[in-house]
């Protein structure tokens, strides 16, 4: 097992990070009343805590597809390539794809 060093940071450190934390209105540092009224997740919402750890919840708001039509793979591609389809912005990943998809039915 690793064991990793764990640098504090210094006086003036603390005391900078400190003052940070007491300018900040929107997050402010808890207080030892607010930890004691905490409760676990699994205590205020159990449904979404149960449907989370069984795989039926996807934090990023999609749910699990009905029937999965794609296999998730590794696959070394050129640099300019990826550029390319990356530089095409959000949904590049689909494009590809439509690509590749594309390229295979001309050889039918």
């Amino acid at each position: 097992m690793r064991k990793h060093k764990v640098l504090a940071p210094a006086k003036k450190e603390t005391l900078e990070i400190d003052r940070g934390i007491a300018l900040d209105f929107d997050n402010p540092e808890l207080t030892d009343e607010d930890l004691k009224r905490m409760r676990p997740a699994s205590e205020v919402v159990p449904k979404i805590v149960k449907a989370y750890r069984e795989g039926r919840l996807n934090i990023k708001g999609r749910g699990p597809q009905k029937t999965p039509t794609k296999v998730q793979t590794t696959l070394r591609l050129s640099q300019d390539v990826l550029d390319f389809f990356k530089g095409k912005g959000r949904g590049w990943q689909t494009q590809l794809n439509k690509a590749l998809r594309e390229y295979v039915a001309s050889y039918k």
